[in-house]
């Protein structure tokens, strides 16, 4: 079982560093208020959903808050 992490702020200058570092060892979801934009910046290899959708934390192995807004 792969490990998964959960960001918000992954489309930001610091997000988009540390997802480039991450994405070959662990299964990426990305939280955005446009998760078409995140899609596009970040690549298909990335999971990203609405920033108002519902999720259980419990799955990811870690969450990273990036958020600046």
């Amino acid at each position: 079982m792969s490990k998964s992490i959960l960001i918000t702020g992954g489309t930001g200058l610091i997000g988009r560093k540390l997802i480039a570092a991450l994405e070959k060892q662990y299964a990426i979801t990305v939280i955005s208020r446009d998760p078409g934009r995140a899609k596009r910046l970040l690549g298909d290899s990335i999971k990203s959903i609405k920033a108002d959708e519902l999720i259980a934390v419990d799955e990811y192995d870690a969450i990273i808050n990036l958020a600046g807004e």
